[in-house]
């Protein structure tokens, strides 16, 4: 063996063949990315937290908004029921307007027929309460006046006239009911005092019946009596002196008589039905 002191340079590898052929290897595989880290950033986490804190005022907003909206709600029904009731015919304002519009003739005549309207009511009510249970229902007529309203111009009121079988005594006072009943208004009409002098006669002719029936009796107590007590006998005579039937009988017809010639009894039922009318 050759030793030298000499110093030689040779040539030394320094690559390292395994661990190049590992990272060479390592270059050529696919890359797979990296997966998000299980625990957020303090950014993150911070943007969270803060929605979660603006939860409770989300919920506050939405709650405002809705009763705000239920106000606006109620407010616009109140303005509509406001607007209904101002709308409504009773209503005393738009009557009044609806006056102010007509012209002065149309006034006046509303004026004329609201006096009428009152008149005719209170006529046939004066007949109705004084008449009570011998009276109908008033029966009225309308007029329609320029503001569209109707006004009573006419009415009746039925009465009854008829007698009370075999009672002349209920017949009186029945009939002066009706007498009473038919001059019972402030201003009686024509046919008003008509029903009256009719009532009138029958008045007449149910105090001859009630007259002759007294004279019978008299006559039968007088005739049962006469030996008992004369004095009796004077008593009936100046009775039937005062009474005179057949005088008040002729006077009853004679009116009656006066009342058909009048035309009162036309298309009437004298000892039935009349009508009052105002």
């Amino acid at each position: 063996m050759f030793i030298s002191h000499t110093p030689t340079n040779l040539p030394v590898s320094t690559a390292n063949v395994a661990a190049e052929s590992i990272a060479n290897e390592a270059s050529l595989k696919p890359r797979i990315p990296e997966a998000p880290p299980t625990n957020p950033s303090s950014n993150s986490k911070h943007s969270t937290d803060f929605s979660e804190q603006n939860k409770p005022n989300l919920l506050d907003s939405l709650i405002q908004d809705k009763t705000i909206k239920e106000q606006t709600e109620n407010s616009g029904e109140e303005s509509t029921s406001d607007q209904k009731d101002d709308s409504t015919p009773e209503n005393v304002s738009q009557t009044a307007s609806n006056v102010s519009d007509l012209d002065q003739a149309e006034q006046q005549q509303v004026a004329q027929l609201q006096a009428r309207d009152r008149e005719v009511r209170a006529h046939e009510a004066a007949h109705a309460s004084v008449g009570g249970s011998l009276t109908g229902s008033p029966n009225l007529n309308f007029t329609s006046g320029p503001d569209g309203k109707r006004y009573a111009t006419s009415g009746d009121v039925s009465i009854d006239i008829s007698k009370v079988a075999n009672d002349p005594s209920a017949t009186i006072a029945k009939l002066q009911q009706v007498q009473s009943a038919a001059l019972a208004p402030a201003q009686p009409s024509s046919q008003d005092r008509k029903v009256a002098a009719i009532a009138s006669a029958g008045i007449s002719d149910a105090q001859v019946e009630l007259s002759l029936e007294r004279l019978e009796n008299s006559k039968q107590a007088s005739e049962s009596q006469s030996e008992s007590k004369p004095e009796k006998q004077s008593d009936v005579k100046s009775d039937n002196e005062a009474l005179n039937p057949v005088k008040a009988l002729r006077e009853s017809r004679a009116l009656e008589q006066k009342i058909e010639d009048s035309g009162a009894l036309e298309n009437q039922s004298p000892l039935n039905q009349l009508s009052l009318i105002a």
